[in-house]
């Protein structure tokens, strides 16, 4: 067992102690690089009028879509294993291109602001406003 001398917490000062005087403390400043005016570098393939989509699929990429998509219906198959089947929700493996879907409605929804989710899928003009999100995907499938 060590001495209750080597096990002591040392203070501030018996530290500084210790090392003794300091002398010839050199510092130099962090010099950072000359800066530059901020632009977009993007690939030679990027069109010379781009639409929103082309910006969009330069971060979400087909491949991203494709991972996204495998690893939902994995997690998805997942997670049916552990629910008692009498209880388990109906699924079916999603494709890439109702992912894209899901993905405009995500946004169509935060641009187009209504009070509850359901009223995106609203096909009376007389309880309110008409989305066109009912043609491409069902509140269920949602």
């Amino acid at each position: 067992m060590q001495g209750t001398s080597q096990s002591k917490t040392l203070s501030l000062e018996d530290i500084l102690r210790q090392l003794g005087p300091i002398k010839d403390v050199f510092f130099e400043p962090f010099q950072p690089e000359e800066s530059i005016e901020a632009r977009a570098v993007l690939p030679p393939s990027f069109p010379a009028r781009p639409h929103p989509w082309d910006y969009f699929t330069l971060f979400f990429t087909p491949e991203l879509f494709e991972t996204i998509t495998t690893n939902t219906n994995r997690y998805a198959g997942l997670q049916r294993m552990q629910v008692r089947q009498e209880f388990a929700r109906e699924w079916t493996d999603i494709l890439v291109e109702e992912f894209y879907v899901f993905i405009r409605v995500i946004i169509y929804i935060g641009v187009h602001y209504e009070p509850s989710i359901e009223m995106y899928w609203n096909s009376d003009f007389n309880k309110g406003p008409l989305h066109t999100i009912i043609s491409y995907i069902t509140i269920v499938r949602f």
